[in-house]
């Protein structure tokens, strides 16, 4: 009687929270002056932080073929994330992949509730066990990968794209304390959430010490065939594509920025990313 309870307790808590979505995306997607040369008016939140369901929506819209995949690596509690968005609007298949325990078990409830042909993945993914979730796709060449695990991003997708991975549109965190022209990740480290022992490190250090520079992720993507698409209006995310699935019409017309600020990053330290870098200048870097 009490698990009863509990249960319902659980589905209408996610029921409101995605008519909360649903709502929130309605509203802003509404408002848009939707151009298709400026990614930043593609922009609106439901199920996301910062824009990128109305990214990722316009994207897959101009895809000659979409096969309505996806694989997101960081995918929280299911909810807020870069996929619900598809999962739940579009009704998408995939993976949400994410290492929290606690994490994962509201995301299962979730989709149990609301998705199909979602799977979610408890994984802390590393270089070391890519080949696992590879094994679990049902597609190498899903419409969307996401990626946002704070630390080893560059080094992961790395690993997954060797493995054979090839979406058709990728977004990534960038971590703007490292600028708009520097081409450089943080060391990798198989355990970094967890440091000497002592759990989360929540220093300044270590929150700034994290991911792939802007121009780390353009140059990576570039030397394995994708285009830069725009990085979105807050200054967390970059969007690339695999300009073989569009049309030369749409992507050469296409006018991103370059880089953007971290918005809620330069709130929180209230300093510009150029004094944010000082704080970890002296740590070492492994140059893209």
């Amino acid at each position: 009687m009490i698990n009863r309870g509990i249960n319902f307790i659980r589905r209408m808590y996610n029921l409101l929270e995605v008519n909360k979505a649903l709502s929130r995306a309605a509203a802003t997607k509404d408002l848009l002056h939707l151009d298709k040369q400026n990614p930043l008016t593609w922009e609106f939140s439901g199920f996301s932080q910062n824009g990128e369901d109305g990214l990722l929506d316009y994207l897959i819209k101009q895809l000659k073929v979409s096969d309505r995949d996806f694989l997101e690596v960081g995918s929280s509690n299911g909810v807020e994330n870069n996929t619900a968005w598809l999962a739940v609007a579009k009704r998408f298949s995939g993976i949400m992949v994410e290492g929290s325990g606690e994490a994962v078990q509201k995301a299962k409830n979730f989709v149990d509730q609301f998705c199909i042909g979602v799977d979610v993945l408890n994984l802390w993914v590393n270089v070391e066990n890519g080949r696992d979730l590879i094994n679990k796709m049902s597609s190498l060449t899903p419409d969307i990968f996401s990626i946002d695990i704070d630390g080893n991003d560059y080094y992961v997708t790395k690993s997954l794209m060797g493995l054979g991975l090839k979406p058709k549109i990728i977004i990534v965190e960038y971590n703007s304390a490292f600028g708009p022209l520097e081409s450089k990740t943080i060391e990798y480290d198989k355990h970094m959430l967890i440091r000497n022992g002592k759990g989360m490190d929540f220093s300044e250090e270590a929150r700034l010490y994290y991911g792939v520079s802007i121009k780390g992720w353009q140059n990576y993507f570039s030397s394995i065939g994708y285009k830069f698409v725009t990085v979105d209006s807050n200054g967390v995310n970059a969007v690339f594509m695999d300009p073989d699935h569009f049309d030369t019409g749409f992507t050469n017309k296409i006018k991103g920025i370059n880089f953007q600020e971290n918005f809620f990053q330069m709130r929180f330290f209230k300093d510009n990313w150029e004094n944010q870098f000082e704080k970890i200048r002296h740590l070492d870097f492994l140059d893209i």
